[in-house]
């Protein structure tokens, strides 16, 4: 068959060398995905393959239909060059909903369209395989196909192919409109001007092409035929990934940077905490220790391979079988910290590893905040003797303290840090025990009315944090406060405890019958008042039980205790 238009060699090599460029764009932007995980590079690689399946299938459609003379596969490829031209409904927008810096509602009007696009794209594949003559016919071929050998493989077009043109033409104009709305709102010239560009050849070669169909010469090198809107597919393309991959290089200098900045800052900060005199603990909010410094490992006598990762309740001290209450005010510490409350501070006491003895520290926790995780930041002081304590020959004082079991612990130890010079360490800690536990007597059985078996049967089944807490915010005026006196003399030290409860038969629980038979059933509670007994000289409650008077008297052959 004799062409009126023979094929040219540059009609021939615009195609393929627009493919080979068009698959290593698409390799690599499949890379950079991989490698960045970010969307925006995903929409990349969807528009980068539509137009290498257009522009692939343009190369086949000119080597097997024309050069070859294969008809049918060559129409078969000018199907499939359509079809992925339909894509573009989807993937223009969908890149233009991760690129623009638009409003939140304008972006996500471009997904919608992208999504829209995506359901015409799929349609018109269904209808250009199973209705082919409504898009590309497989039977008739193009009008010119006996004239100009470059449309010799070509099919008719149908009615959705038009309608496929139109959507498309309007998805262009609408991406070049919304691209220079980007760059005048954003000033985004370093990533937006390009893409906009790229746009702008893609529309110029869109339109040059049709004016072809209809005068039969090109504006640009009229006498030089190739497919202008492939060449102008591919610089758009070429544009683009140029433009995107600026960015990608921009943002991996720029987490460098930070991680590189983050990385040192990192290494002062672990050396600031190494070099502090004070101990720095991190931990989750289970207790669950994460690191130590230095000061921690040596005040305690541990290594980090023996801290980390061990629950910091385990070295918290446990000065007899009767102290269970370190952890639960450790517990009730945590629970204070949340968003309102940051951070707070407490006297806990930690076992040294060889002596197991314990040690007194002021302990500041604080709440870390990372978003998807909270740690909590530990900062802990050992508590030195006051060198005015020597001194002190009276004192005279009133607590009125919540029902919080920290509040126990924290009284217990300021009513006893004055009795160094009268008494020795162990008759101190047996004080400060014994009255820690009368004022939880005096808060769980007295102010929160929590009976001996709802303690035990809480205490069983591991739900006493929890009766505790929904015990204190039952109780109301008064009842929410324990009231204690304290008198220091040059011969004894003096404390009287009050609740607002109803008492109790004290008389009758003092018998040794009682004490005997809370021994012999093991009960984890109930000591208290044996343990106080033996601690006291005196013991003494008021006749409806709901206050107790203790006195210890200091005896002259202590001479001035451990003072």
């Amino acid at each position: 068959m004799q062409f009126t238009q023979t094929l040219t060699s540059l009609e021939l090599m615009v195609p393929v060398f627009s493919a080979g460029a068009l698959f290593s764009g698409l390799i690599l932007f499949m890379y950079i995905y991989h490698r960045s995980h970010h969307i925006l590079y995903l929409s990349i690689v969807f528009m980068v393959l539509s137009s290498f399946v257009f522009v692939f299938s343009e190369s086949m459609i000119m080597v097997m239909g024309n050069l070859m003379g294969e008809k049918d596969i060559g129409i078969q490829f000018h199907r499939l060059e359509q079809v992925g031209g339909a894509f573009f409904l989807f993937a223009l927008p969908f890149f233009l909903a991760h690129f623009l810096q638009l409003r939140p509602s304008w972006n996500r009007a471009n997904l919608y369209i992208a999504y829209a696009g995506l359901v015409m794209a799929v349609s018109i594949t269904i209808i250009a395989f199973t209705i082919p003559d409504l898009f590309i016919s497989i039977n008739n071929p193009q009008w010119d196909w006996k004239t100009h050998q470059g449309s010799f493989a070509r099919g008719k077009q149908g009615v959705i192919y038009v309608f496929r043109d139109a959507m498309l033409a309007l998805v262009i104009l609408y991406s070049f409109t919304s691209t220079i709305a980007d760059l005048i709102k954003s000033k985004n010239i370093r990533y937006a001007l390009p893409v906009l560009i790229g746009i702008a050849i893609a529309i110029f070669g869109a339109v040059d092409d049709s004016l072809y169909v209809h005068t039969r010469r090109f504006i640009f090198f009229p006498n030089t035929p190739f497919s202008r809107f492939t060449t102008g597919v591919t610089i758009m393309n070429l544009f683009i990934m140029a433009s995107m991959v600026r960015k990608f290089i921009d943002q991996s200098l720029l987490v460098e940077k930070t991680t590189k900045k983050l990385s040192e800052n990192e290494k002062k900060l672990e050396n600031l905490i190494e070099a502090n005199q004070s101990i720095v603990f991190l931990m989750n909010t289970d207790g669950t220790i994460l690191d130590v410094n230095a000061a921690f490992r040596k005040t305690l006598g541990y290594s980090k391979d023996e801290l980390v990762g061990k629950n910091i309740f385990e070295f918290l001290s446990r000065q007899n079988e009767n102290d269970k209450y370190q952890k639960i005010f450790f517990l009730e510490q945590l629970e204070k910290l949340d968003a309102k409350t940051s951070r707070v501070e407490f006297t806990i006491a930690f076992n040294q590893k060889y002596s197991m003895e314990p040690k007194e520290f002021m302990v500041h926790l604080q709440r870390i905040d990372y978003g998807d995780k909270i740690e909590i930041l530990g900062n802990a002081t050992l508590i030195m003797e006051n060198s005015l304590i020597k001194y002190i020959k009276t004192e005279r004082m009133k607590l009125h303290i919540s029902n919080y079991l920290w509040n126990a612990e924290q009284a217990a130890n300021r009513l006893t840090i004055n009795l160094n010079k009268h008494l020795p360490v162990d008759s101190i800690l047996g004080i400060k025990t014994s009255l820690r536990e009368m004022i939880i007597n005096a808060m769980e059985h007295g102010n929160m009315h929590i009976s001996f078996d709802q303690k035990t049967q809480a205490q069983m089944d591991g739900s006493y944090f929890q009766l505790i807490q929904k015990k204190q915010k039952e109780v109301q005026g008064e009842k929410q406060y324990v009231n204690i006196e304290y008198v220091l003399r040059e011969n004894l030290v003096g404390y009287r405890i009050t609740d607002h409860g109803d008492g109790f038969d004290a008389k009758t629980y003092l018998k040794n019958a009682v004490l005997t038979k809370l021994n012999e059933e093991g009960v984890a509670h109930g000591r208290g008042i044996m343990m106080t007994i033996s601690v006291f000289d005196v013991v003494r409650y008021n006749d409806k039980g709901n206050s107790v008077t203790l006195i210890k008297k200091f005896s002259t052959e202590n001479g001035v205790g451990n003072g």
